[in-house]
């Protein structure tokens, strides 16, 4: 069965190899939440800024976010990827999870 998350694969901050991360379901407005397996961070999708946890750690979450952020630009491309993916999977259902719905887009 193929995965219904959308993932992203990119490298910002202090990082050193590029990570997998996921998109927690969007509710709309500017900013959109990812975590990967080790990292956490939101982003603005109408400025491509954001703030990402400082250290690799296990289950990172908003906690370690709050204790310990770095600001970062999204690089362009995976900042469109991201875009696109909100903007044409809106009111998605796969395996009974309805992953986003009644959304109101940034404004490009």
């Amino acid at each position: 069965m193929a995965n219904p998350f959308k993932h992203f694969i990119f490298k910002v901050a202090n990082m050193r190899s590029e990570q997998r991360f996921i998109i927690y379901p969007y509710a709309g407005g500017d900013e959109c939440t990812l975590q990967s397996d080790k990292r956490f961070c939101r982003l603005n999708l109408r400025t491509g800024k954001g703030i990402i946890n400082a250290k690799n750690q296990n289950h990172a979450n908003s906690i370690s976010l709050a204790m310990h952020p770095i600001e970062f630009v999204m690089p362009d491309k995976v900042l469109t990827q991201i875009k696109s993916y909100l903007w044409n999977n809106s009111g998605v259902i796969s395996n009974g999870i309805l992953h986003i719905e009644n959304k109101e887009l940034y404004s490009i």
